[in-house]
């Protein structure tokens, strides 16, 4: 049975978005990456992510460093170069609130939780290409992951003192055996501290 007839009147009572609210364009507003840029540097560097660090000021200047700082030069294939720019971020990021410097191993692990959360989000990754460096992003260290590499480890890795005393040495010894442990289960490293935060962790693929 057909309904009744529709005219001018009854569709005068439709009420339909704009033509321009159709559009992609809607939905990325000139401001939308870099306030999400700003939004995941909040989100990504919180208080209980750096707990311990108890100098005023710093969460905040973290997170104000990051908001800004370039995600583009990260969106690459090149390991050598990829390091390279993660050190040069460690290096903002420790010198953000002035001298005395953060400790590098607080900087450290403020930039890979900041460059893992991009490189999750759809919209920075596609805008700067950041899938292209996923085999080079560091795992954030903290005592857990720590924890869980050293159990594992085949070989004997420094004592984690905590990330307020990580050097850069220490540090590249944990990453090299976060590339290892994260073979075994067939990711990406940036990935591996979703499965060492498990218990118990999961067996190797």
């Amino acid at each position: 049975m057909r309904g009744p007839a529709r005219g001018p009147a009854a569709d005068a009572h439709v009420v339909r978005p704009p033509a321009q609210a159709l559009s992609r364009s809607c939905f990325l507003r000139r401001d939308f990456i870099s306030t999400l840029q700003r939004k995941i540097a909040i989100t990504a560097v919180s208080p209980s992510a750096l707990r311990g660090q108890a100098r005023p000021g710093l969460i905040t200047a973290i997170r104000h460093s990051l908001s800004t700082a370039p995600l583009k030069p990260f969106g690459v294939a090149s390991s050598k170069l990829f390091a390279a720019r993660l050190d040069g971020l460690t290096q903002r990021l420790c010198r953000c609130l002035g001298r005395p410097h953060i400790d590098w191993g607080v900087g450290r692990k403020a930039a890979n939780l900041f460059l893992r959360e991009a490189f999750y989000n759809v919209y920075l990754r596609h805008r700067y290409r950041l899938e292209l460096a996923e085999q080079h992003y560091e795992v954030p260290l903290d005592g857990k992951v720590a924890e869980r590499l050293l159990e594992s480890a085949d070989h004997q890795l420094p004592k984690w003192m905590g990330v307020k005393y990580l050097s850069p040495a220490t540090s590249e010894l944990y990453q090299a055996e976060a590339i290892v442990q994260a073979a075994r289960l067939g990711l990406a490293r940036v990935h591996l501290d979703l499965y060492l935060w498990l218990d118990p962790p999961p067996a190797a693929a």
